[in-house]
């Protein structure tokens, strides 16, 4: 396994899409990660990543053996990249609800990063926090303020 540089070399190989953390949980598909706007990512059971060049990454995503999907990023375009350490940006979330009893408003924000482990194998670190309020009649009002992070593993298969 290639030491994280400046390019993207590092992350060459073919990994498994179904990953846990450390205490076993089920991480979310590698598919939804890498191709998040492809119908059916979730089906996707392996991901093999290329880099093309210093700042480009090929990632084809593979259902029993068959490419489904093949897709290019650019660094600076599609995500960025310090100390071998791929950021996938932030993405905010608004949400509302409520019923005869009160309502909550609130928003949420997820932030994802990969990283290869020495080991080869890739790591996902999903933080996530929220912010909003709970009303509820007559006049009690609860802030929500909350903050997660998690990390999964996914498997090298093969260089």
């Amino acid at each position: 396994m290639a030491v994280p540089g400046p390019g993207l070399q590092h992350l060459n190989g073919l990994y498994a899409a179904a990953g846990r953390s450390g205490e076993g949980v089920e991480g979310p598909k590698l598919g939804t990660v890498v191709f998040p706007t492809q119908p059916e990512n979730e089906l996707i059971d392996t991901i093999r990543a290329a880099a093309v060049d210093e700042a480009t990454i090929a990632c084809s995503g593979f259902v029993a053996g068959r490419t489904v999907v093949a897709k290019t990023y650019r660094m600076g375009r599609d995500f960025k990249q310090a100390n071998g350490v791929i950021s996938l940006g932030t993405k905010p979330k608004g949400m509302m609800a409520g019923d005869g009893a009160g309502m909550g408003m609130a928003t949420t924000l997820q932030t994802s990063t990969i990283r290869a482990l020495e080991t080869g194998d890739l790591a996902l670190r999903q933080s996530g926090s929220v912010l909003g309020v709970a009303a509820f009649a007559p006049g009690a009002i609860i802030p929500l303020v909350g903050m997660e992070k998690r990390d999964f593993i996914y498997r090298r298969l093969r260089d």
